[in-house]
């Protein structure tokens, strides 16, 4: 998954028409990268969609940052515009087993390229497993903009929070993660939702949301766990 960076400035600053040409020249570069079986498509806005059939996650990878660097010599070349791209590597079935899986891992994949600086490409998988998670099974209250969902923390690791709900919240939400240690006040935990994924266990169709909490946070966490002062998983 691929999206421009800071497109809504080019629309602004100089008008749609030119958001329009360099959307068609960014849709050739991708075309003029890929193989005859693969196939890419203009998933919405400035965003664009492209399936490497028989494809390991390490090509998928070598290919889509082929693409963002062929995007950023090709106008950098033209001189008015500097247009780079972002995006998201997820394979099947490895990282999802439905399309509508796969096209949420990798969008979560480009929103993590944006959140860390832009103009590069993430691999979902690699983030996932990167870190060791202690597990938890913790009642916690998530708050999204004007709501509040009763949810249960699942593990804890220095990367952040996964927890389990009902209804998903959005990849990219800033949230507020409640949780009330043993013997302790409250804890008020900020963070940005990274990943969302349906779980069907005996028909409940809960939620798993990742949650990458502010620095520092998701350690007192893991702290407070082996202290006995949240539960742990059954």
């Amino acid at each position: 998954m691929f999206d421009l960076d800071d497109f809504k400035k080019v629309n602004d600053t100089r008008g749609h028409i030119e958001g329009d040409h360099i959307l068609v020249r960014t849709a050739a570069v991708i075309q003029e990268s890929l193989r005859e079986i693969d196939t890419a498509a203009r998933y919405g806005g400035e965003e664009f969609a492209v399936l490497l059939p028989e494809t390991s996650r390490a090509g998928a990878h070598v290919v889509a940052d082929r693409i963002r660097r062929r995007v950023e010599e090709r106008f950098h070349r033209r001189g008015s515009v500097h247009e780079t791209i972002s995006g998201g590597v997820a394979t099947y079935p490895e990282d999802a087993t439905s399309a509508e899986d796969l096209l949420r891992r990798a969008d979560e994949g480009l929103y993590r390229s944006k959140a860390a600086g832009k103009n590069r490409i993430t691999i979902v998988a690699s983030e996932r497993r990167r870190h060791l998670r202690v597990p938890l099974s913790h009642p916690i209250l998530l708050r999204a903009r004007s709501t509040r969902r009763a949810a249960r923390a699942k593990n804890v690791s220095e990367g952040g929070l996964l927890v389990s709900l009902r209804e998903p919240v959005p990849v990219g939400s800033s949230v507020t993660l409640v949780i009330r240690p043993a013997g302790s006040a409250p804890m008020a935990l900020r963070g940005v939702v990274v990943r969302v994924e349906k779980v069907e266990r005996a028909g409940d169709g809960m939620y798993e949301v990742g949650v990458r909490l502010i620095a520092g946070a998701a350690q007192a966490l893991t702290v407070l766990r082996r202290a006995g002062a949240l539960t742990a998983q059954a």
